[in-house]
Formats: structure tokens, C-alpha cells, sequence
């Protein structure tokens, strides 16, 4: 489940984690207590206030590591945050704006390292789609820089 984990760039929820981490021998009704446990063990970090998790980078790096299903684990926090932000795109001119913005950036590093895992295993339609319906969050929340640094990437990379 650590290793699972460690696809995750800035923290995540449970429902992230249920639907990301689970497959393979790991029911979605297992996550709760595996992450229960790991946090009574001090591997991960739950912050109540946030209601999200996280890790240390140093646990994290060691856990993708030990990865052994790296890629698959990756594809499916693609396809999760994915989902998430053509969800979230009409919600964001909409009355759900402001708790739209509030979701997209708590979870901001997990869709730029979705974006940048796309360009890098040539997922360039995957990744553009998550940056065209990131769009208006990063005019909103004034993240001009990091909208334009990822789109230049992926289309750099469909150069290619």
C-alpha cells in the first residue's frame, strides 16, 4: 500500500487513494485501515483540518522504488485526475466555483504530476486534455506560470 501511495505528488484523500490504490488483491474496502495503519506507524501523515494525507519525500522516493507496478500505478493516477479535472472544468464558471478552486488546489501537484508524467510516456492527448480543463483554474487562481510551463511541455513533446 506505501509504495501504491507514492504515485501521489502533495498529499491525497481517501477517496483518491480507494480509487487509485485498490485492485490487485486490494479491495477499496481494505484502504481505510491500511492507511490506519501506516499512519499509526508514522509512514504517512493524515491532516484532520484538511481532511487529506501525505508523506515524507524521502518515504515517498523510496516507496516508488519499490514500485513494482510503476506503470500501471501511474496510469491509473492519470486516469483518476483525469476524471477529476473534465469534472471539475464546467464547475468552475458556476456557482461550485469556489469549492471547485479549493479542490483543484489542494490537489494542484498531483495534476501537474499527472500532466508531467503524460508528456514523459507519451500521453500527450491525456495530458492536454487535464491542462485545457485546467485552464480557467490557472487564470483564476493567478498560476499563469505553471499553466504556461505545462502547456509549453506538452506541445514541445507533440512536436516530437
Amino acid at each position: 500500500m506505501w509504495c501504491r501511495l507514492s504515485v501521489f505528488s502533495g498529499g491525497w484523500t481517501l477517496e483518491a487513494a480507494e480509487e487509485i490504490c485498490s485492485g490487485e488483491a486490494l479491495s477499496k474496502n481494505e484502504i481505510l485501515d491500511l492507511l490506519s495503519q501506516l499512519t499509526e506507524k508514522s509512514v504517512i501523515i493524515y491532516d484532520e483540518s484538511k481532511e487529506r494525507y501525505r508523506m515524507l519525500e524521502s518515504i515517498k522516493q523510496y516507496g516508488i522504488e519499490k514500485l513494482s507496478d510503476r506503470y500501471g500505478m501511474f496510469l491509473r493516477h492519470l486516469k483518476y485526475f483525469l476524471e477529476l479535472s473534465v469534472e471539475a472544468e464546467p464547475e468552475l464558471r458556476s456557482e461550485k466555483a469556489k469549492f471547485r478552486l479549493k479542490m483543484i488546489e489542494a490537489d494542484h501537484n498531483n495534476f501537474i504530476a499527472a500532466i508531467d508524467w503524460s508528456v514523459n510516456n507519451e500521453n500527450i492527448e491525456k495530458a492536454g486534455l487535464i491542462a485545457t480543463a485546467l485552464g480557467e483554474f490557472w487564470s483564476t487562481a493567478g498560476h499563469y506560470s505553471t499553466g504556461i510551463r505545462l502547456i509549453k511541455n506538452i506541445l514541445q513533446s507533440s512536436v516530437h
